[in-house]
């Protein structure tokens, strides 16, 4: 392999030449300096042009001409021994001398071994360093709320926290709470960490309903693509009075509906429930949501070796129908009864109108759509 002879510069000049390979890594070229300079490896930092070059770092990764050479700054010991006492100890940062938490590498190397909590420990001149925060936030979306004021409304640290931690939106400048994309990612993020343990931990002290778009603006509640990426597992937004608006909309909610399952019915507005159009949208939904589950218990049963060609209906969502939020008027209607009898079986039985249950003709109407799903409903009919 091709060796490379890389002159080797300190601030007063050209400390050596070093013989290394285009494959070296930086701890390898460290190495080499210390043969030749007898500086600690430790207290090195090589800089190609204005990039540093990492311990890990490849030397054909390195971005810079290296021509012109390598530069060496000579890092003070005390700052190395700082460095090997934050990263072998989860509270050296916390418990370092003042004059520690005030160098960036000894900050940067803390939050790298243990997450950008530790941000919090930072000097407050730190805390205004944006590469330090951006790497602080980007493991530890939380820790935006120890960045300074200046870099709360710096849209790119703002994205990676809230990418990281969707609730981190909590410590955005306002502005930001109204950016359209800032709060999509927000949401979206926010959804992934729903079942994380930090989240288990929040419920634990009793905050189990924070989620992202609580932080937003009042703007981004009426939004349609916002909200609709909020619901997906938080339905109960729709019953928080920022949500009033959407969860009247008819269009909006036939939309979350279709996107998101039957089970949205329960948390629209009152007007809705009582909206013959949403509620059939929820009810074919749950019909669908049915067989599909169906379909997953038969194949489940062949790839367990079990025997049978149909999967009864009354067995699936036993208690659960859209019918069972529908308005009263609603649970009279023919027409609405039987379509969630047909999609839910004696699931949506329970929840049809005492008069219907006893019309001896809606009976037989919902014993001939549901006989074959539900036998409940047939020997009810019987009686």
């Amino acid at each position: 392999m091709m060796a490379l002879h890389l002159p080797v510069h300190g601030l007063a000049g050209m400390l050596c030449e070093v013989s290394v390979s285009t494959s070296a890594s930086g701890v390898q070229i460290k190495r080499e300096v210390q043969k030749a300079t007898g500086i600690p490896v430790k207290e090195q930092r090589l800089f190609i042009g204005n990039a540093e070059i990492s311990n890990n770092m490849l030397l054909n990764e390195a971005k810079g001409d290296l021509a012109t050479g390598i530069s060496l700054v000579r890092r003070p010991p005390e700052h190395s021994r700082w460095i090997l006492d934050v990263m072998s100890d989860q509270q050296g940062l916390r418990q370092a001398p003042v004059e520690a938490r005030e160098v960036p590498e000894v900050v940067a190397a803390a939050i790298k071994q243990w997450g950008g909590d530790l941000l919090q420990y930072a000097s407050l001149e730190l805390k205004s360093y944006r590469e330090l925060v951006l790497a602080a936030v980007s493991s530890e979306g939380l820790s935006l709320q120890h960045a300074s004021e200046q870099l709360r409304a710096d849209r790119e640290v703002v994205l990676a926290a809230v990418a990281q931690w969707g609730c981190a939106l909590r410590f955005a400048d306002d502005a930001l709470k109204a950016d359209r994309q800032v709060v999509l990612t927000a949401v979206s993020a926010d959804e992934l960490s729903f079942n994380s343990r930090v989240n288990l931990r929040l419920a634990k002290e009793g905050v189990d309903r924070e989620h992202a778009l609580q932080y937003a603006s009042a703007a981004m509640w009426v939004d349609h693509e916002v909200v609709l990426a909020s619901l997906k597992t938080r339905f109960w937004l729709l019953g928080d009075p920022a949500a009033r608006e959407l969860s009247e909309s008819r269009v909006f909610i036939i939309k979350a509906i279709d996107m998101h399952g039957s089970g949205l019915l329960k948390w629209v507005s009152s007007i809705l429930r009582a909206d013959r159009v949403v509620v059939l949208a929820a009810i074919a939904m749950h019909g669908a949501e049915v067989q599909a589950k169906t379909e997953r218990q038969l194949q489940e049963d062949k790839h367990q070796g079990k025997s049978r060609k149909h999967v009864p209906r009354c067995s699936l969502y036993r208690d659960q129908s859209p019918l069972e939020h529908a308005s009263e008027a609603l649970k009279v209607d023919r027409k609405v009864a039987l379509a969630a009898v047909a999609a839910g079986g004696y699931g949506a039985w329970r929840y049809v109108a005492r008069e219907l249950q006893a019309d001896q003709e809606f009976v037989c109407a919902a014993n001939a759509l549901s006989m074959a799903a539900c036998p409940a409903v047939r020997r009810r009919g019987q009686r």
